[in-house]
């Protein structure tokens, strides 16, 4: 019996359109990063990541809209005057290309980047185990893009990730 490679290749493109999530060509996860987020850049327009998913993102507010897409499961996309201007990821499972992902240790965030901001979580003043990590860029060329670990209880409870000022915003659109 002889299979054809459509038959061979039909079961692996499936399941990396249901996984979503995956780089199928490498079987590894979405990675999240100062500039980008898998295939997403920041700064890119909405067509244009819309083109790359191979899905239709719309947006209720022009002006500003956090929206997800059904590519990227666990990743917020923020969309700025019709610009992609940062992600936030609140699940495990999505890391930045040191490893760190939700659920991680202040600890270990504090060994993967050499240059850190922390600071007390706004709107947590009563509990001191709240911080934003903020991670300083080392190459100059980052230093329009920003990373922000948000824990408590010393944990990663969620980040973000993307350019200035979208990246600094607390409350994302609001």
């Amino acid at each position: 019996m002889t299979v054809s490679i459509a038959q061979t290749l039909a079961p692996r493109v499936f399941a990396c359109i249901l996984a979503g999530v995956l780089a199928c060509s490498h079987g590894r996860p979405i990675v999240v990063g100062m500039r980008s987020a898998g295939p997403l850049k920041y700064g890119m327009t909405l067509d244009q990541a819309s083109h790359v998913l191979a899905e239709t993102l719309k947006v209720r507010d022009s002006s500003c809209d956090m929206i997800e897409s059904r590519a990227l499961p666990g990743i917020g996309l923020l969309i700025l005057r019709g610009y992609l201007e940062r992600v936030d990821i609140d699940t495990t499972g999505i890391a930045t290309p040191e490893g760190i992902e939700v659920g991680a240790t202040e600890h270990e965030v504090r060994r993967a980047y050499a240059r850190l901001r922390s600071e007390r979580r706004p709107y947590d003043d009563e509990d001191t185990t709240a911080h934003d990590l903020w991670v300083i860029p080392t190459d100059p060329a980052d230093s329009l893009f920003g990373l922000v670990f948000e824990t408590k209880g010393r944990q990663v409870t969620n980040y973000r990730a993307g350019r200035r000022p979208a990246v600094q915003f607390i409350e994302g659109c609001s």
